[in-house]
């Protein structure tokens, strides 16, 4: 080949890559999971003649709960994904274990458990030596940020790795370190999107609902609760305590609202909005479930008072209402800031409807519309006028509280 110049080039010879790691420059690209990646990987090693038996990936994370997170694969096994949390890090399993020895700035360690007197210096040493391992090795992979992720493998083939193997694995660690960034990277992405916007909208703008002014309008439930008498609690209480307080408060409410698949868009103070999405198919069964999560919000309430009340601190009140109807849901603020929620007249309803909760002396209100979807037995409380809303609202309340109604659900979904 020649340049205008007349220079001749010689082509150079085409690269030979090992096999797992030309899979990782090309079909391993495409794979978004890491789970699945980390599976392949470790099945292309033992093609590639490697005596792989085990191997565990731990990699720390940015969670509000958990600290890392573990890949276990077992030669002919389905890749194990292990949860750990924080507290975790103060085990003795942690503690004795080779993988806190790499967070804590090793390179590497190898272990041969196949000689006479092995050094098991760790109890899973032990554990994997019984299970039949003959050899194990503990690597870094370091990443931009310098947290290292801890990669372990073992085998099971007399006599261990050879020196081609470990060569393999350490040469793999740079490239292998970049897909672990990027599925950490993926990770995060989708950990503070569910923690802060909830999944449901957390997916909509990690898939691209990310303009100001893009909304959709749908029909769903709006689930709306608030203290009462927070302004004198949190003047009568230290900062720490009433921090405290709304945490366990908004845990009682909230958990019961995702468990059943509500979606929880903001806490505004001591109040919390969460909506129950609505359509042909499932739109009675979630306005049942949207009616259970109130009324285990109110049991967890109660169990929360007499937790409180045995400790000789005060007790809250709430309210929460209910209310069925169409919502623009989707992108508002500023050019730089901005806000995924809902808007319309259905929202300023439900809101104006709770705060009736104490006149009425009820925890649970209930717009007409609610309770003519809704499958459980109601009461009327009559016509009551809504702040800033023109025509008085029938508002009801439900006949029966608490587990009694949750029993009687049930029993009306097997009667159907």
């Amino acid at each position: 080949m020649n340049d205008e110049a007349g220079i001749a080039f010689s082509r150079p010879p085409s690269l030979v890559l090992p096999k797992p790691v030309e899979w990782m420059l090309t079909d391993g690209r495409g794979i978004r999971d890491g789970k699945e990646f980390f599976s392949n990987l470790c099945d292309r090693l033992v093609e590639s003649g490697v005596p792989l038996w085990r191997a565990n990936l731990s990699a720390r994370v940015l969670h509000p709960q958990l600290s890392a997170i573990n890949l276990i694969w077992r030669r002919g096994a389905e890749v194990e994904r292990i949860l750990r949390e924080y507290a975790m890090s103060q085990s003795d399993a942690y503690l004795n274990s080779p993988i806190r020895v790499i967070y804590e700035g090793a390179a590497g360690l190898r272990r041969r458990l196949d000689v006479p007197d092995p050094h098991l210096d760790f109890p899973i040493l032990g554990e994997l030596r019984a299970a039949g391992a003959t050899d194990y090795v503990a690597m870094a992979v370091p990443d931009w940020q310098g947290q290292s992720a801890a990669l372990t493998w073992a085998s099971d083939r007399p006599g261990g790795f050879s020196v081609a193997d470990l060569t393999l694995l350490n040469d793999i660690l740079p490239l292998f370190g970049l897909f672990v960034e990027r599925y950490k990277a993926d990770n995060i992405a989708n950990n503070v999107l569910h923690t802060y916007l909830g999944a449901q909208t957390g997916q909509r703008v990690l898939h691209g609902s990310i303009r100001r002014g893009e909304v959709e309008a749908i029909h769903a439930v709006l689930w709306y609760c608030d203290l009462r008498g927070f302004t004198a609690l949190s003047d009568a209480i230290p900062a720490d305590e009433l921090i405290e307080l709304l945490n366990a408060y908004f845990e009682a409410v909230g958990e019961p609202v995702l468990t059943r698949g509500g979606e929880i868009l903001k806490f505004i103070g001591d109040a919390m909005l969460a909506i129950f999405p609505l359509d042909a198919e499932s739109g009675r069964e979630r306005v049942g479930l949207a009616m259970e999560s109130a009324l285990e919000a109110l049991e967890n309430v109660a169990k929360l008072n007499e937790a409180r009340k045995a400790e000789g601190k005060r007790v809250i009140r709430l309210g929460i209402a209910l209310h069925v109807g169409d919502v623009a849901y989707g992108n508002i603020g500023t050019p730089a800031r901005l806000d995924f929620t809902v808007i319309g007249p259905a929202v300023n309803k439900v809101v104006r409807i709770e705060a009736l909760s104490k006149a009425l002396d009820r925890s649970l209100l209930l717009s007409s519309d609610f309770a003519k979807a809704c499958v459980y037995p109601v009461d009327s409380l009559g016509f009551h006028p809504l702040r800033g809303i023109s025509e008085p609202e029938e508002i009801f309340a439900p006949s029966l509280t608490g587990r009694e109604a949750i029993v009687r659900r049930a029993a009306i979904r097997r009667d159907n």
